[in-house]
Order: C-alpha cells, then structure tokens, then sequence
C-alpha cells in the first residue's frame, strides 16, 4: 500500500475518474479510478481532497488502475481554511514534478493540513509550507548569503531580493523596491512572524519566489479568496 492525498480528479467516461495523487514515494502519480463516479462504488467517500489514504494500483504504463482506497485519516477544512487546502493542492500541482519522490514535503503537507484542520493562525501555516515547498524542490534561497558577493548577511546592510538569486546588497532603496536590513532577515529566516509587518515582507518574498516556477497562469485557488 502507498500513502496517498487527493490533489485533483478529472470525470472519466460516465462513471471514473482520472484521479492524481499526491504519494511521499512517487510524488505526483495520475491513476484511474473504474467506476467510482457511481453511487455504490466503495471508493466514493475516500476519493476526496483532504482525505490521507492508502492506495494501490495496477498495470503499466501512464495511466494504472486504482484497485485500493482506505482512508486513513480524514482533515475537515472549512471556510478560509478549506480554500487554502485548495491553494496548497494547486502548488504542488504546478511545482511538483510528476514521479518525484517527496517523502519530506509529503511530511511537511501532513503537517499543514493538520494545522489547517485545528484553525490554527492562516497566514503563517500558508508561508511555511511554501518555503517548505521551495526548499524541498531545491528552488530555494540562502536568507543568510548574499547572492551576488556569497558574504554573510551583514545586520545593518540593505537588501533587496531577486527571484531566482536571493537577497542582494544595495546602498540605497530602489523604487518600488522591498528592502530590508540584515537584521530584519535574520529574523524572517528564523520564522519569526510575531508582527503583521513582517507577516507582509514575508508574503512579499514568497510570492516573488514562487512567481517564475509558476508561470503566467493565475492560481484558481487565490480567486475563492477574492469571492468571500
């Protein structure tokens, strides 16, 4: 049996689904699921998002036949917190290349759901997990070197960060430019997200890093958001 979460299914002739999978072994893995748009198929209440699952499937090639469902645990998201499960599906969707093994971000998705499931503080559940996300990935960053000299972060220094690079040294503000003291690094690289403010710059980076490896398409999941 394989560890598995719901990232998506798609309808599939009149009564399956084409269903990806999201498994700390294969990473992104698409199966098909025979039957289980009918009412009675055993599979109906475990193919769900948010479900954590053991699976099985059969044959060869792209897309095998799902032959086992057993949910395991179960994470109710409601309200904003159910649209942020949404958010972090569509993210690994967009990023997580299919068949690569993400036994640490599968870990790390757990987690997040667990916390989402409990309430707990929105914004820095989602920031973690897509740090998390980046670094399992190896498309993160050094909040402690500078990206262009590969000096230490200096705590009275100006910086400004460049996707793709990192945090680079600047001896005044560009315009339109998020800089931030060494200092304030120090404190954003060790998680402390104990003001809005920083909650803010922290979002800034996230969402500037996350920018290039998500191409041109908007997120569907950030437009629920915008409805409520």
């Amino acid at each position: 049996m394989t560890s598995a979460f719901i990232l998506h299914r798609w309808p599939y002739q009149d009564h399956s689904y084409i269903v990806e999978l999201f498994t700390a072994e294969f990473g992104r893995k698409r199966v098909l699921a025979r039957g289980a748009r009918s009412a009675k198929n055993k599979w109906r209440g475990a193919l769900e998002p948010f479900n954590h699952i053991d699976v099985q499937w059969q044959g060869r090639g792209d897309l095998p036949s799902l032959t086992q469902a057993d949910v395991v645990t179960s994470y109710p998201l409601k309200g904003h917190y159910l649209y942020s499960g949404f958010y972090t599906n569509e993210l690994l969707q967009r990023l997580l290349p299919e068949h690569y093994p993400a036994p640490e971000l599968f870990n790390d998705y757990c987690n997040t759901l667990t916390l989402l499931s409990e309430q707990a503080l929105l914004e820095p559940v989602l920031r973690r997990f897509e740090w998390q996300l980046l670094s399992r990935l190896d498309l993160g960053f050094s909040w402690l070197t500078d990206a262009v000299t590969g000096e230490p972060i200096a705590a009275e220094q100006l910086y400004v960060f460049y996707p793709e690079q990192g945090f680079v040294a600047v001896a005044r503000q560009p315009s339109q430019a998020l800089v931030l003291t060494g200092q304030e690094l120090f404190a954003l690289a060790d998680f402390k997200l104990d003001s809005e403010l920083r909650l803010k710059h922290y979002k800034h980076i996230m969402r500037a890093a996350l920018r290039p490896h998500l191409g041109n398409k908007p997120l569907q999941s950030r437009s629920l958001f915008r409805l409520t």
